[in-house]
């Protein structure tokens, strides 16, 4: 019966709140000053790649590298590149399957598993070029 009338106590409802009030402002007032430099200016917490990034492209504009926006045509040579590398590597695999099946040596199996990692490499080399090469051009 006590603790019904307690719950219903104003003074008792009203002193767990304040309570918590005092807590709260003695916490911003201990650690308020340490964190108000490291967070953001938008109060939405970071990542850790959102942070390196950012350090990332402070380091690249005091370097004086600037970062060009990627133009339609360019988007579009690079869609063809990969479309094209998307290909080759399709029917890379299909000529590799196509070898295995016909041996049953594990050393030979080895081999050709070898040269397909190699043309694997390669093809994926020279779409990185074509990238690269699509993106350096100013159109």
């Amino acid at each position: 019966m006590e603790q019904g009338r307690d719950r219903q106590d104003p003074t008792v409802i009203s002193a767990q709140p304040r309570f918590c009030q005092i807590v709260h402002c003695a916490i911003v007032n201990i650690f308020g000053a340490h964190y108000t430099g490291i967070m953001s200016t938008d109060d939405k917490p970071k990542s850790a790649v959102e942070l390196a990034m950012e350090r990332l492209r402070k380091k690249d504009a005091d370097s004086g590298i600037t970062e060009a926006a990627t133009t339609d045509k360019q988007k579009a040579a690079i869609a063809e590149a990969r479309s094209l590398h998307a290909s080759k590597i399709a029917e890379a695999e299909i000529l590799h399957r196509a070898k295995l099946a016909s041996l049953a040596d594990p050393q030979e199996r080895a081999q050709i598993e070898e040269l397909y990692r190699r043309d694997l490499a390669r093809l994926h080399d020279d779409l990185e070029r074509k990238i690269a090469k699509v993106r350096s051009r100013r159109d």
